[in-house]
């Protein structure tokens, strides 16, 4: 695969694994299931329902079936059309038999009739139904269509502001839609909800997901809106709101191309390409930065995000096709770019209201989320030579760490410092229980009883500062016995890291004391006795001798 050009080296993956894609459905023509892509219900029987977004790999494959593609098919890069096309039309059938009546779909549980599967499983077969015109069935023309028609109602009449990006991909779904169909209430729906979206923007940029703010959910956002701006013309004010958002995003970006996951409330480390292309006629830091994935790629670092996994891969699939179906120039003649944010001397970016920061200075980015509970990356170029993910103590047989989210740290900084205060936190993780399971089965049995379990889920989503599904993040659950605060300092290249845990009497108890991080360096690590109460842990990293020291005293 191209590994200096990320748009083809993520294209090329996908075409690779288009044999996976169609392995994971259910052939047999004979199954109740035929077309179903979710092995986890047609060929394991783990779970009672089929999720409906790993239909959206079939879309993938339709898309796959259009005439752009008949030189990959003759070059047999992809099976043949014959093979494809089946593949297409039995997930699309099977997409419209597990439509709920009110034309909705599930993904997270069974009754769920869930915002995010309906929309973004609508997007992904109405782009299939965009591109395949002339070679679509006649019979799957109208199942496609009908279900779609379904889909964009139950859509156009509500809206999900606990996520932003679903109510971005809500204004796309309606977009396409409106594209396809030639309904007016969709383009006006789409328009409302856009409207709606905008206003929700803080003052630093960014839209909030589950009471936080997420770097790789801002991605998609921004993925998202873009799409829409294909379907129905953007306005001055659409396009300043995602240009805002790009420009927030900007300082966080690491320079090989990825994000720290730990920034965001829902972990998400992805990073657009189609947005960003997409955007890149309107906005100079978007070319910019489109040019850069032109000449380099983060490979599999850059794709873990969206398409390593089976549900990633389902999902997001058709994300890298539609750059090169909507014109990314994949030549990679002219002059290689960098990223926007390098250049910058002896500069902190601080955003407060989600609590992140990142600090340039020449070749030198530190990348600190302390929103995420003091994570600290540093890269000397676009290599990364040190990361800190934080520390864990052990007193009286309990396990405390710094590790959790909370954008309500404040921070403190200088020129030279930056440094946050809090409080060590016992981890605790979500899983329902089987009472649970069994109550949310029976709550979602009806419409009504399922809108009301979602309301009741989304308000626990924002008061305990989590996504809950789909995230492995423990719960913020401070010991307010023991302070914690952590600074970086920054003295030409030496970059030092201080860790200091107070406490009044139990923390000289304290038996166990771990640091974890990584280096590219050669490094030490000692202890030493120190008189004063408490706990201290100083990391110097020296970038100009490549160096790193670790003192933990206690």
């Amino acid at each position: 695969m191209k590994k200096d050009n990320d748009y083809l080296y993520q294209f090329e993956y996908v075409i690779e694994n288009i044999w996976r894609l169609i392995h994971l459905q259910d052939n047999n023509p004979f199954s109740d299931t035929f077309g179903c892509m979710d092995y986890k219900f047609w060929r394991d029987k783990s779970v009672d329902f089929a999720d409906a977004r790993y239909q959206e790999a079939s879309a993938t494959i339709g898309i796959l079936c259009s005439k752009n593609f008949d030189f990959l098919r003759r070059s047999k890069k992809i099976p043949p059309l014959s093979r494809t096309y089946n593949a297409f039309s039995a997930g699309v059938r099977y997409w419209s038999k597990i439509q709920n009546k009110d034309g909705s779909f599930d993904e997270w549980y069974k009754g769920e009739r869930g915002f995010a599967a309906t929309e973004f499983s609508l997007i992904a077969f109405g782009l299939a139904y965009f591109f395949l015109k002339g070679r679509l069935q006649k019979k799957d023309e109208e199942i496609l269509r009908l279900t779609s028609l379904r889909a964009a109602n139950w859509l156009s009449k509500r809206d999900d502001f606990i996520k932003s990006n679903h109510q971005a991909a809500a204004v796309a779904a309606l977009a396409l839609a409106y594209k396809n169909f030639g309904n007016k209430a969709f383009a006006s729906a789409s328009k409302k909800k856009l409207a709606s979206l905008l206003k929700t923007q803080t003052k630093e940029g960014w839209f909030p997901e589950v009471g936080g703010m997420d770097l790789g959910y801002s991605f998609v956002l921004l993925d998202y809106i873009a799409l829409s701006f294909l379907f129905i013309k953007p306005t001055a004010h659409s396009l300043s709101s995602m240009k805002r958002l790009l420009q927030f995003i900007l300082p966080h970006l690491h320079p090989d191309g990825t994000i720290s996951p730990e920034y965001g409330i829902c972990c998400n480390d992805y990073v657009s390409r189609l947005g960003i292309f997409l955007l890149s006629k309107y906005d100079r830091h978007a070319k910019q930065l489109m040019s850069f994935f032109k000449f380099s790629s983060p490979e599999e670092k850059g794709i873990s995000s969206i398409l390593a996994d089976d549900l990633r891969l389902s999902r997001w699939s058709y994300l890298p096709i539609l750059s090169f179906l909507f014109g990314v120039n994949f030549s990679t003649t002219g002059k290689k770019q960098v990223m926007p944010q390098q250049g910058h001397k002896n500069l902190w970016f601080v955003n407060k209201k989600c609590a992140v920061a990142s600090y340039h200075d020449g070749n030198l980015h530190i990348f600190y989320s302390i929103a995420g509970g003091g994570v600290v990356r540093i890269f000397q170029d676009s290599e990364l030579i040190f990361e800190d993910f934080g520390i864990k103590i052990d007193v009286n047989r309990q396990a405390l760490h710094s590790r959790s989210y909370d954008c309500k740290r404040k921070i403190v900084y200088n020129n030279h410092s930056c440094f946050f205060e809090g409080f060590l936190s016992e981890p605790s993780y979500f899983s329902p229980s089987f009472l649970q399971r069994i109550c949310l089965r029976i709550a979602s049995f009806s419409s009504i009883g399922s809108r009301l379990t979602r309301k009741f889920i989304d308000w626990m989503r924002v008061k305990r500062g989590s996504s809950l599904n789909q995230n492995s993040a423990p719960f913020a659950n401070y010991n307010r016995n023991f302070s914690f605060k952590r600074t970086i300092s920054i003295n030409n290249k030496l970059v030092a890291i201080n860790d200091e845990i107070l406490h009044d009497e139990d923390v000289a108890g304290a038996c166990n004391v771990e640091t974890y991080f990584n280096t590219s360096f050669a490094g030490k690590i000692s202890k030493v006795a120190q008189h004063n109460q408490g706990i201290n842990i100083d990391r110097k990293i020296n970038v100009k001798e490549k160096k790193v020291s670790v003192e933990i005293g206690k």
